[in-house]
Order: C-alpha cells, then sequence, then structure tokens
C-alpha cells in the first residue's frame, strides 16, 4: 500500500485562484496564474490534473443540480450529481465565426485557459478568436434573507474582452433542454415563450406531472424556467433538430423570436430552449449577459403535522404573493447585488479559511462542500387556517442527497451542521424543528430520537420505526440542539421539547456508557464502541447545559454529575493500556479509532475530555499517516473496517480538533486529494474507498462538515427565552407538574415492580397500544402541480395530495406507551414492568385530539417573528385544565418517570463494575 507523502506544492498554483484571484483578471494575469499552476504541478510528487475532476455550477436545490468536469466544460455535457447530462449549451459568434464557450456540440470549441471556484461561484476562463472569455455560474447563499435563499434560481453570466484591443464584432447564445423536466426521454412536456417589458422567459413542464415523484433522484414535478432580460439585442426561440435554435445561431447570428406554445417528447424531437444576444461591435461588453435558470415545485414538501394531518408546503418565497414573471424579473433585476452579496460571502469565508490554515487546500474543500450543504435543502413555510401565510411556521427540509431520499437525515445533518453554524445558524433551527415536533407528538413512540424524518424525500412523514442507533442519534440531537441554542441565542427550540429532549438525555444516560446492541451511523455494531459512546456522553453534558439555559438547576445538576462521571470512566476505559490512543472499543488494546465525535467536545466547550487526551490523539494520528495504514486519501474511520473505507466528514471533524497544526493539514490534504480525484466519476462523495476510489453519497450535504474547524470560532451569544418559560418553582428546579394521577399510578408501578422482580427475573406486561391513537387521516383531494402561479392560493391551499401511507410504521400500545422486548432470564435491571391504569388508557383513547393540541405551538421564526405566547404555567407544566384525565404531557411523564426506575437499577449495576486501573506513563 502506498504510503502519502505530504507535498501540497502541487496545489498551491491551482488553489491560489480560490483566494486571491478576482472576476476580472485580465487576460495576461490569467495566463500568469495558468503557469504558474501547471509548473506547480510539473514539481510536484503526486500528479493530479486539477482541471480534470468534476467541480459544482449550479446548486440550489436537491433537484437544481448540476455538475462540470474541469476543463471540459468546453466540450462536455454539464451532469446532474447522478450524472444525467443536462445539456447547458452556450455558443458565441465573433466576426462571423462561431465558438462553442460552454456544453458540448459539433463547432469549435474556446480554447479553456483555466477555472475558478469559490463557495458561491465557478468562473471559466476560455478564448474564442479575438476574445476572452469569462463564464460564471453563480449558485446564491442567501443567509440574510428567507425570500431570496428559498427561490430556486441560479445565474450564468457571460463577459468578454478583445485581446488586440480593436473592436469585434459579437453575438452570443445560450440555452436549455427538455432533460431538466425528467430523465425520461420519452416523456412529454409542454413548453411556452412569455416575454415581457423586464424578462423573456421559456417555461418547461410535465404533460402529466407526477407529484412528490422522484425518478433517477430528479422530481417529476417541476416547472423550468430559462430566461433573460428583455432588451433591444434580445432574440428567443424553442426548435428542435433541423429547426433548432443552435443551427440558427450559428448561421446568422440571431433568433427569429418565433416561438409560441407547443409540446413534444423530450429526446425525440429534441427541443431546445434558446436566448441569443446581438453586443455589436464591441472591444469589451459594457456589462455581463445574463441568464436565469430556475426549477420550481409549489408545494414543495408534503409534511405530516403532529395531529397527523398532511399538509403541502411551499417555498417560502411564495408568501411574496409575486406572479412568475414578478418572481422572474425580480431575480434578473438583483443579479448585480446578488453578485456583489456572493463576492462578499466568499471573502468573508475565504478570509476565515485562510486564518485557519494556509494550506489551499482547505479553500478548495470548504468552496467545494458549502453549496452541497446549503443547496440540498428547502426553506418552506405552510398556510394558516385563516389562507394567509404562517411565517412563525419557518421548517426546513434537507433531501440526504446522493445516499437516500431519506428527509432531514440526522447523521447527514449531523455532518452538515458546521455550514450552517458557521453561516447563519438561524437555519439550522429551522432544520432541527421539523424532527422535534414531530418526535414530541403523539404519532413518535422510540424513548431515542429517530433516524430521519421520512424514507421518501419530499414526503416528510415521519419515522416512528425501531432502530438500533439510538445512542446515535440521540447524541447528535442533543448536541445539535444545544449548538443552535448557543450560537443563535435562540431558547425557543429547547423550551418547547424540554420533556422530549430530558428523555433522550435519560435514555443515553442509561445506554451510553457501557454501548451493548447499538449501531453507529457507519453501521458498525460490535459492543462498547468507544467513539459512540463519547458522542452519549456529550449528549448527557448537552442536556445539562439546556437545563442550565431553561434555569431548571436540579436537572442541570443531575445530568452534568452523571456526564463528568461518566467521561471520567470512559477515559479509563477507553484509552489504550500504553497510554498513546484510544481503541475502538473497551478492551481492544490493538484497536484504534479517528475519535470524530469529540468535535462535539469542542464545539459545545463541555471540556467533557481532557486536553491531554487530544494531545496523544493527535501525536497517534501522526505517525499513523506515515504508516502503511494510510493512503493517498487518508485514513480509514478505524481499525476495525475491513473494507479500508474511508469518510471525509468524520475526517475532518478530527482534523479539526487535533492539537498540531501539521497534523491537521495532512488530513486535509488527504481529503483534497479525494475531492480532486481525477478518476472519480461522481461529485465530491463523503465515503469513498482507501483502495479504488469506490464512492458513496455523492453531492452530499453532508460535506458541510468542511466548515468544522470555522465553526468553532463562531462565538456564543446571550440566549433569548421566551417569557412564558420563565413560569418555573423560584428555587431554580425542576417544573412542578400537577399530579394527581401520575403519583398513583406510578406509585403502583413501583410497588409491582419490587414484587415482580422479586419472583421472576422478567416479564413481559407492556403491550402495543392499538393503532387507535393515530387520528385517522381526512380525505383529501387529489392535484396536479400547474406552471407556477403563486397568485392562486386555492393552489396552495385546498390542493392536498393523497394520503399515501407515509407514516408511522410502529404500532403502540393501549396506553399510549413504546414497547420493550424482554428476554426470559435477562437481567432484572433490563426489565420494565408497567402496569397502566384502565382510567389512564381510556382517557388516551377518548382524548386523542385534545392531546395533540397540548402540543408545543409551531416553531418560531428566530429571525425577527415574536415568540408566541403562553398562558399560565409555561408549556413544560401544561395540561388540560377541564378534566382530571391526562394530558400529553402527564402520559409523557409517566413514560419518563417508569424508565427512571429501570435507570436506578442499571446505574446501581455501573457503579458496581470497577473502572480499569489507570497507567502514570
Amino acid at each position: 500500500m502506498a504510503v502519502y507523502s505530504i507535498d501540497i506544492v502541487f496545489l498551491a498554483g491551482y488553489m491560489f485562484s480560490f483566494i486571491y484571484a478576482t472576476m476580472h483578471l485580465s487576460a495576461h494575469s490569467w495566463f500568469y496564474l495558468s503557469i504558474l499552476r501547471f509548473a506547480s504541478l510539473i514539481a510536484s510528487q503526486v500528479q493530479l490534473n486539477p482541471n480534470d475532476f468534476l467541480i459544482p455550477i449550479s446548486i440550489r436545490s436537491p433537484y437544481l443540480n448540476a455538475w462540470s468536469r474541469g476543463n471540459s466544460a468546453m466540450n462536455t455535457t454539464e451532469s446532474f450529481w447522478t450524472g444525467q447530462g443536462r445539456a447547458w449549451i452556450g455558443h458565441i459568434r465573433v466576426d462571423g465565426q462561431t465558438f462553442q464557450w460552454v456544453g458540448d456540440a459539433p463547432i469549435n470549441s474556446t480554447n479553456f485557459t483555466g477555472v475558478q471556484v469559490t463557495p458561491t461561484k465557478t468562473t471559466f476562463f476560455s478564448q474564442a478568436g479575438p476574445m476572452n472569455i469569462t463564464a460564471t455560474f453563480l449558485s446564491p447563499i442567501e443567509p440574510q434573507d428567507p425570500v431570496k435563499q428559498s427561490l430556486p434560481f441560479s445565474y450564468l453570466s457571460f463577459e468578454a474582452v478583445s485581446t488586440d484591443g480593436a473592436e469585434h464584432s459579437v453575438n452570443v447564445y445560450s440555452d436549455i433542454y427538455g432533460g431538466w423536466v425528467s430523465t425520461n426521454g420519452s416523456s412529454i412536456i409542454n413548453w411556452n415563450t412569455t416575454q415581457n417589458a423586464g424578462s423573456t422567459f421559456h417555461t418547461i413542464s410535465l404533460q402529466t406531472p407526477r407529484p412528490y415523484t422522484e425518478l433517477d433522484d430528479q422530481a417529476e414535478d417541476v416547472t423550468v424556467y430559462y430566461a433573460a432580460p428583455s432588451s433591444p439585442g434580445l432574440t428567443s426561440d424553442i426548435g428542435s433538430n433541423g429547426a433548432s435554435p443552435r443551427i440558427i445561431f450559428d448561421n446568422q447570428g440571431f433568433l427569429t423570436n418565433s416561438a409560441g406554445e407547443g409540446s413534444g417528447t423530450i429526446a425525440n424531437p429534441f427541443p431546445v430552449f434558446g436566448h441569443a444576444v446581438d453586443l455589436g461591435n464591441i472591444t469589451h461588453t459594457a456589462s455581463p449577459i445574463v441568464w436565469a435558470l430556475g426549477v420550481v415545485r409549489n408545494p414543495s414538501i408534503q409534511y405530516t403535522t403532529p395531529d397527523n394531518q398532511i399538509q403541502n408546503r411551499s417555498p417560502y418565497f411564495a408568501s411574496q404573493g409575486d406572479t412568475i414573471d414578478e418572481v422572474i424579473d425580480s431575480v434578473l433585476n438583483d443579479f448585480t447585488s446578488a453578485s456583489q452579496r456572493a463576492d462578499a460571502l466568499d471573502k468573508k469565508i475565504l478570509d476565515a479559511a485562510s486564518s485557519i490554515t494556509s494550506n489551499p487546500a482547505y479553500a478548495g474543500l470548504v468552496s467545494f462542500a458549502i453549496r452541497q450543504a446549503w443547496g440540498a435543502s428547502e426553506l418552506t413555510l405552510s398556510l394558516g387556517n385563516d389562507g394567509t401565510w404562517n411565517k412563525s411556521d419557518v421548517k426546513m427540509f434537507m433531501k440526504d442527497v446522493g445516499s437516500s431520499r431519506r428527509v432531514n437525515a440526522v447523521e447527514t445533518l449531523y455532518a452538515a451542521l458546521p455550514a450552517f453554524l458557521y453561516v447563519n445558524a438561524t437555519y439550522a433551527g429551522y432544520l432541527l424543528a421539523p424532527l422535534l415536533e414531530y418526535q414530541d407528538s403523539l404519532l413518535y413512540g422510540q424513548p431515542y430520537s429517530a433516524r430521519d424524518l421520512g424514507q421518501a424525500y419530499p414526503i416528510a412523514s415521519g419515522n416512528n420505526a425501531v432502530h438500533p442507533q439510538g445512542v446515535e442519534q440521540s447524541g447528535n440531537m442533543l448536541i445539535m440542539v444545544l449548538a443552535y441554542t448557543r450560537i443563535a441565542g435562540d431558547g425557543t427550540l429547547i423550551d418547547r421539547h424540554y420533556n422530549l429532549l430530558k428523555e433522550w438525555a435519560d435514555y443515553l444516560v442509561s445506554n451510553t456508557l457501557i454501548p451493548t446492541d447499538q449501531e453507529t451511523a457507519d453501521l458498525e455494531r460490535q459492543a462498547n464502541l468507544t467513539n459512540l459512546a463519547i458522542k452519549g456522553i456529550i449528549g448527557i453534558k448537552a442536556m445539562a447545559e439546556i437545563s442550565q439555559v431553561l434555569n431548571l438547576a436540579n436537572d442541570s445538576v443531575h445530568y452534568d454529575s452523571i456526564a463528568t462521571n461518566y467521561a471520567n470512566q470512559w477515559q479509563s476505559m477507553a484509552l489504550s493500556k500504553d497510554q498513546t490512543h484510544l481503541v475502538a472499543d473497551y478492551g481492544d488494546d490493538g484497536s484504534w479509532t479517528l475519535a470524530y465525535n469529540l468535535y462535539a467536545d469542542r464545539l459545545l466547550q463541555t471540556q467533557l475530555v481532557s486536553d491531554s487526551v487530544y494531545q496523544l490523539l493527535t501525536e497517534y494520528y501522526k505517525g499513523l499517516t506515515s504508516s502503511s495504514v494510510a493512503t493517498l486519501f487518508g485514513l480509514p474511520i478505524d481499525s476495525t473496517i475491513t473494507t479500508a473505507s474511508a469518510n471525509s466528514a468524520w475526517t475532518m471533524f478530527t482534523a479539526a480538533v487535533t492539537t498540531n497544526p501539521a497534523v491537521r493539514d495532512i488530513l486535509i490534504n488527504a481529503i483534497w486529494a479525494h475531492a480532486s480525484n481525477s478518476n472519480n466519476s461522481s461529485p465530491f462523495p463523503v465515503q469513498y474507498s482507501l483502495e479504488n476510489g469506490v464512492v458513496n453519497g455523492l453531492s452530499s450535504p453532508a460535506q458541510g462538515a468542511m466548515l468544522a474547524p470555522l465553526a468553532l470560532t463562531v462565538p456564543n451569544i446571550t440566549i433569548t427565552v421566551p417569557a412564558a418559560s420563565n413560569n418555573i418553582d423560584g428555587g431554580g428546579g425542576n417544573v412542578t407538574r400537577n399530579k394527581s394521577i401520575i403519583g398513583p399510578i406510578v406509585g403502583g408501578v413501583i410497588g409491582g415492580l419490587a414484587l415482580i422482580i422479586s419472583i421472576i427475573p422478567c416479564i413481559f406486561f407492556w403491550r402495543r397500544r392499538s393503532t387507535s391513537r393515530f387520528l385517522t387521516p381526512g380525505s383529501y383531494e387529489n392535484y396536479e402541480p400547474k406552471v407556477f402561479d403563486i397568485t392562486s392560493t386555492a393552489l396552495l391551499d385546498a390542493e392536498h395530495g393523497p394520503y399515501n401511507g407515509h407514516g408511522s410504521s410502529t404500532q403502540v400500545d393501549d396506553a399510549g406507551q413504546r414497547i420493550m422486548s424482554f428476554s426470559p432470564g435477562a437481567p432484572a435491571d433490563q426489565c420494565l414492568i408497567v402496569v397502566p391504569s384502565s382510567k389512564a388508557m381510556e382517557a388516551i383513547s377518548r382524548n386523542n385530539a385534545q392531546a395533540a393540541a397540548l402540543n408545543r405551538a409551531q416553531y418560531t421564526d428566530p429571525a425577527g417573528v415574536s415568540s408566541t405566547s403562553f398562558s399560565g404555567n409555561s408549556d413544560r407544566e401544561e395540561r388540560d385544565a377541564t378534566t382530571d384525565l391526562p394530558a400529553a404531557a402527564d402520559v409523557r411523564e409517566l413514560r419518563d418517570e417508569i424508565e427512571n426506575l429501570r435507570r436506578v437499577v442499571l446505574g446501581i449495576r455501573v457503579e458496581r463494575v470497577d473502572a480499569p486501573p489507570t497507567y502514570v506513563g
């Protein structure tokens, strides 16, 4: 196995452009940079062709996602992340001779001279005869404006300058084809062209769209728009085969403006949708020539609400009430400002990256990754009952792009979190809100966090399935919620979902120190995984901090004490006998692991793990990188992985917590070698083989982890908690609830538990509740997505898709409790005996709707909308005042109290386990 000898000289010239090159380099300046780049390649020890790997060009949503292969932008069809072609074409006619400046076509290609990538822009430089060309693909990231952030539009701009100082006749052209609507070439599409004073745009959609359906990961309900600003020199057309606008432009330099409505199949007659601009005789373009591409869906997400209703959610920008004509005019008119905002964001990110390390590979990784993270999500709103937009109900949904169709996959969101925390943590709250809302409802019955919100994006139906990743996902959620709360300064989520978070923390108390029957996000299943254990321990500590924010002193002290105790035991068990590294699992001194979960310790500043551990790990990883374990592409996740697979997100988390900058840069270089691997036919995958480059997780939002070092620099701010939550006991203890029913039930359970444990080890006495717990979904009208018109509230409000069976797949018992399985002869501390009263069972059966109403109010927009006020006690104290029957909060507390019984016994067992001896070096 080859050893990766670190030498970043080969990166210097190429990545120099990421940081220092401007958008308007002269031909001579760019030529000079190109010479530097290729000279550095010749001098490198590891030869990589920086122009022959996939780079992002347009990424604004899970379905507006296009890539190009380096210098092949001039002769290769742009592709979706799956590899399907996108046929985005650009031609230029200079003094009567036609050249191709983007895409593929049977004409002369321009002479490619370089490419520059920043976090929001990809710019290609080439030469067409006597004209130098700059073609820029802009994918805006708009962290300060949710309307603009939700617009699924990107830009292509064109600039040209004469190389000889003389005027030349210049005409420029660009088009797309029907494959942007569907990958099925036999699908019938409808099209038309609209000409307004502000814009001219082509509209393309399937004749028979399929709502919330994908084919080859592409949505089958999109409407595609290709637009250009209206001007005297603009001509447009739609054509196919022999009448193609491309041929017309190549022959005469302009189009016929004869386009109208039409339809046909995508593959035959292969219609294309073009715009041309006659620039006349120029020495340079006075301003960029601009096209805007939109891939729009409305509604965009089908979400199952806590009361089990199907809600069709729309993109945030729909709340503006504009027609699509107005939206497109706004997008085109905003180009100059959008480009300036993008430049400012690029500078902020790249300056920060250079302050972390002067290694240019890191700037490259950040530039590649951030569009993948932000571009995999859609920002949505719901309509209120009165037909107006509910701007206090902002939710963001992320597709697990490249790996699955899972919605808000928790481990993917955990990896991507740094990209949101660094740019604007408010959006992390938008992503977490639907996960918390669903699991804090009667639709969810597990004692640990769900893995996602559904398996078939864009249908967010919830996921109540039993799974073995309880420690993994519960730890992820607690860590993310606290990180968001601190950096955004918003206590809304922790206040609204405190009992749910506490339930997860209690699960971690019982299961994390010595994890058995648990699985990581990387599907490792062996017992006593040290890296998994520390994530759970940090999650417990996060709960202590959450309790402290809410002035719940008893809870805070409780969880803090446990986390500290567990961390001390973990360190004694997780370190090898020679105190040089962390073992993969307790007792296996011959193993090691990339302790990427320690990143959460640094991010939350919990200080659970001593600095000496970070130092010894850094030294150990330094040794590994110069051993036969390492390859050009880095290190495996741990020594027990037989497939020699690596994960770029976890490698960057590890790099972020190393104490030696040289070791950090070694790991960063390994990730860059993977990202820029010319043998890789897929866009920047997260998981990959160290041996042969076989990949998984293509174009995944998990690459937001590349901003992990930057996220560590973001300061915490003062946390604001909704005023209603201040109604807690004056002594700073736990919230006091009405226990008129809970007390007797718990007392009976304790007595019954003691009696039964004394007779037999374990009794299965907990039946699943019937599916009557779930509200029967109403009937919803079928609808067909239409050409986008956001002035029609009827489309957004009344045309609901049918209930499609996507929902909870796990039955629960009649008392509203989750199921636990017991094995004969199991230790007493693993038993859970529940004797629910008939009164409690009857109450749940009769009060489903009322209990659902007690769920917390919709998530409040931290960006400026006032928090929902609660009357009376805190919502953590809330119960039904009209009846003595238990409310939803009482039922959850009953589960908490019973769960605590098992934890007491488990705690006794843990305390009786003698910790391994420590070793003094």
